[in-house]
C-alpha cells in the first residue's frame, strides 16, 4: 500500500495464489476472500499503521469475518513525509518467521533507497 498525506491507495498482486491452499478449496470461502481483496477500504484497514517494524494479525484479529482463516503480516517503509506498507495475506499456517524477515528486509531497503534518492 502506498500512503500519502491525504490519499490512500492499495495494490494487490498474486491473489489467485491463495487458491492453491486447501483452506480455500471451498468455493464460497474463496469467493468471499477474493471479494474482500477487491474492497480497497478493507485492505487499507488491514494495512493499518502501527509503531512496530513488523505486524502480524491472525484470524479473528483481522476483524473481517470472510478472512477468519487468514493472516496478515506487514511492514512499513517511508519516503520523505510519506509512509507505505508492504503486506502478505495468506493462510494461518504461513511460514511467519520467513515472511516477517523478508518484509522487514524489503521495507528497510526501500526506506534506505528512498532516502538516497532524495
Amino acid at each position: 500500500m502506498a500512503r500519502q498525506a491525504s490519499e490512500d491507495s492499495v495494490a494487490v498482486e498474486g491473489a489467485h495464489n491463495i487458491l492453491s491452499y486447501p483452506e480455500f478449496s471451498d468455493l464460497d470461502k474463496a469467493r468471499a476472500f477474493l471479494s474482500t481483496l477487491e474492497a480497497p477500504d478493507r485492505l487499507i484497514s488491514l494495512m493499518c499503521d502501527n509503531d512496530q517494524p513488523v505486524s502480524v494479525r491472525i484470524g479473528t484479529e483481522l476483524g473481517i469475518p470472510d478472512m477468519a482463516d487468514c493472516s496478515v503480516v506487514n511492514a512499513g517503509f517511508s519516503y520523505g513525509g510519506c509512509r507505505g506498507t508492504l503486506g502478505v495475506i495468506g493462510p494461518m499456517r504461513m511460514p511467519y518467521g520467513q515472511v516477517m524477515r523478508t518484509l522487514y528486509t524489503i521495507s528497510q531497503r526501500m526506506t534506505n533507497l528512498f532516502a538516497e534518492v532524495r
